[in-house]
């Protein structure tokens, strides 16, 4: 087992454990995308960061690093490695380690800056192992394999690399580092020997200078492991056993006091001891009622399981059975692993915080037709959360939202649903909201599109749609507008004309919601001949002023254009649009234009030009202020006053301004 937890235990951090928090649930640190396990190894000193191993798609173990901010973070694998475990970290929580590989394991070392790194081995193609690190993680302590195949407690550093460490037991040949203090004055570990001389494991600390005493056997056992120390080494704990690694007892050595029994709760039988708080006063294991496994806690030697301790303090564990326990070094979190609504996962408690997730708004049950959308949503208060959804108390992957939505509801959708919300301080629950699925209304689906087409003009067109579902109600639009009594399954114009042109789409509908159908254009064929697409426009405007007539054809080949007026071609007007430069009375009357190519011709609308003389200021209103402006331009002989256009301002111009100013035009 590695060790865990070091630090130094604020008196602040013992109220934790002595006092009475405000309600909490444990945090479910789920899975890693597409995972089926997570065993928790360690905890920071202060107790954010959380560092353990789970298995993602495909079955393969990667290390990886939790936090309430980040969730699970897959830690990946060493250059030419398929799988890494975590299993120690610094005191910062900044530096995990471990170990990964493909044919054989070695140490492996994390950090944000280099990611997954391999530490070597202490001889070629031999496994090795890191367990721990110091508090800013540039020690690293573990054991590895010698060429003749004898493991050896190692340490590493940068600039030394892996190197063997420490002295060995009497009667030993090989070792085992486990862990280190945070400033690496002490290791600790255990020595055993193998065949033809059996010596069992034997718990055992070394100084920094590799020098070795024993912890000792607990009397009636056969071997010592420890599990964690106290921050300044003077404090481990953990187990001993019987020859056969079976009977379990957990110990406390100290230097004042040698190795003295932890013992189990009430009802358990045997115990593990794994981690110690910095000053040595509270630990945590796991024991065994039986064959259920249970977390226990000790605090000053007198021991309990973990869920009633949490529960004393008003953490809920509701759904929850709780497997292993581990204690950050300054007492104010806890982590482990168990059974939480029969799912095996890992689980977290922050037992020192006071912003705790608080619902709100809860989800509410819903009854759903089949086929239709339905959302559930929670609404909750502090800082950092996250979100899980659960249906019938297992895990919805992905659904890690404050709203989780089926776009599509079937029938295996209903059931209970409902929400943990969490952050670093803990956990809470939602109320279920149920989910009933209607199956006597179906949502309407569409089966068949409608298709794109092109038609000539004047030969009809229909789009059809084919959709499943009861009781269906289809509603046609063209360019998104609604068609008026298009509203069966099928649409027909019987004599396609230019306006038609544009995408069509079906919506059906039922009580249980509604399917729009993809866009279907109508592309209209003009045929050979020339057409005429838009027509030009009648004008009305007065002397001196510019007017334009234009139109648009469409037909195959070269288009030709000859604008006339009154009848007679207009020369040089052989454009698509014809300008009046300076409107005069001469240029009124009615316009149109021949279109021909090839295949025929076509004459446009007539457009009438209306030359108003007597809004001889061009204001749009007939009146005195016309009059006056006329009178002065033809006192003075203008040439704006030659309404007639004969080229002289006489008498003849004055008569027509008269006649039109009394028709009123």
């Amino acid at each position: 087992m590695s060790s865990k937890f070091r630090g130094v235990m604020t008196a602040a951090a013992f109220a934790y454990l002595s006092g009475t928090a405000s309600a909490q649930v444990l945090v479910d640190l789920g899975k890693l995308p597409g995972g089926t396990w997570n065993y928790v190894s360690t905890i920071s000193d202060d107790g954010s960061v959380v560092c353990g191993s789970a298995d993602v798609s495909g079955g393969e173990a990667r290390a990886y690093r939790w936090t309430s901010a980040t969730g699970l973070v897959n830690l990946g694998v060493a250059s030419g490695a398929d799988h890494s475990y975590g299993y120690g970290m610094s005191g910062s929580g900044l530096v995990v380690v471990g170990a990964g590989g493909a044919a054989y394991d070695t140490a492996c070392r994390w950090t944000p800056s280099t990611g997954m790194v391999s530490l070597g081995s202490l001889a070629t193609g031999k496994p090795s192992f890191a367990f721990d690190a110091t508090q800013d993680g540039s020690v690293v302590v573990g054991d590895g394999y010698l060429s003749n195949s004898l493991q050896r407690a190692f340490r590493w550093t940068q600039a030394t690399g892996m190197q063997p460490f420490g002295q060995i037991l009497a009667g030993c040949d090989q070792s085992l580092a486990l862990g280190i203090t945070p400033t690496g004055s002490f290791l600790f570990g255990y020595c055993y020997h193998n065949a033809p001389q059996l010596v069992m494991p034997t718990a055992c600390r070394w100084d920094a200078a590799g020098n070795i005493i024993s912890l000792g056997i607990l009397a009636g056992s056969a071997e010592s492991v420890p599990g964690d120390c106290s921050a300044d080494g003077s404090v481990i704990v953990g187990y001993c056993a019987d020859m056969q690694g079976q009977n379990s007892r957990s110990f406390r050595w100290s230097a004042a006091s040698g190795i003295e029994e932890l013992l189990p709760p009430a009802g358990m039988s045997r115990s593990i001891a794994g981690s110690v708080t910095g000053d040595g006063a509270v630990i945590t294991g796991y024991g065994f009622a039986g064959q259920d496994v249970e977390a226990v806690v000790w605090i000053n030697g007198v021991s309990q399981r973990v869920s009633d301790y949490l529960t004393a303090r008003g953490v809920s564990t509701s759904g929850w059975t709780l497997r292993t326990a581990a204690i950050s070094a300054g007492g104010s979190a806890m982590a482990g692993w168990g059974i939480h609504n029969g799912v095996s996962t890992s689980w977290y408690i922050n037992l020192g915080c006071t912003d705790a997730p608080a619902i709100t708004t809860q989800p509410q049950s819903q009854t759903i037709s089949l086929g239709s959308p339905v959302t559930f949503s929670v609404v909750a208060a502090g800082p950092s959360l996250q979100y899980q959804w659960y249906k019938n108390n297992a895990t919805i992957g992905g659904a890690n939202a404050s709203s989780y939505t089926i776009t599509s509801v079937v029938q295996n959708d209903a059931g209970d649903y409902y929400c943990m919300v969490s952050n670093s301080c803990g956990g809470i629950s939602s109320n279920i909201a149920t989910l009933t699925v209607d199956a006597g209304c179906v949502a309407p689906t569409i089966t068949g599109q409608p298709s794109s087409q092109t038609i000539s003009v004047g030969s009809p067109v229909t789009f059809g749609v084919s959709a499943t579902g009861t009781d269906l109600e289809y509603q046609w639009f063209q360019n998104g507008s609604i068609i008026g009594g298009a509203i069966a399954s099928n649409y027909t114009i019987q004599a396609v004309a230019q306006g038609d042109e544009g995408d069509y789409t079906c919506l059906v509908s039922n009580a249980c919601g509604d399917d729009l159908s993809a866009p279907a254009a109508l592309t209209i064929s003009y045929g050979c001949e020339p057409t005429i697409t838009d027509q030009p426009d009648d004008a009305r405007t007065c002397p001196g002023t510019l007017v334009t007539l234009s139109l648009s054809a469409v037909g195959d080949g070269e288009l030709s254009y000859q604008w006339r007026k009154d009848g007679e071609d207009i020369f040089g007007a052989i454009e698509s649009s014809y300008v009046i430069w300076s409107a005069s009375v001469l240029d009124a009357g009615s316009y149109d234009c021949v279109v021909e190519n090839d295949c025929g011709h076509v004459i446009s609308d007539a457009a009438l030009v209306v030359v108003c003389l007597a809004d001889f200021n061009c204001d749009g209103f007939v009146n005195g202020n016309d009059y006056d402006e006329f009178a002065e331009f033809f006192d003075y002989a203008d040439p704006g006053a030659d309404l007639n256009a004969d080229g002289f301002v006489n008498g003849d111009d004055y008569d027509l301004f008269a006649s039109a100013f009394d028709l009123g035009c």
